[in-house]
């Protein structure tokens, strides 16, 4: 259902270092989706996106959306 989303943009973040949901998830519906599309997987972060680079992420992505 995710290549229905288009043309709304979507974006997907993900942790590189999440134990609990492997980063491929993300990827496979990256994959599916159509543009436009963002994935960003951050490295040595966890299921809880608990980091400092994830809200200026989201704010840039919103910003460049309106």
């Amino acid at each position: 259902m995710v290549a229905e989303l288009a043309p709304k943009p979507l974006l997907l973040i993900h942790g590189g270092a999440d134990p609990i949901l492997s980063h491929e998830s993300s990827q496979a519906l990256y994959d599916r989706a159509r543009e436009p599309k963002t994935l960003k997987i951050l490295p040595g972060v966890g299921h809880g996106l608990a980091h400092a680079e994830v809200f200026p992420l989201v704010s840039d992505w919103l910003l460049q959306k309106t």
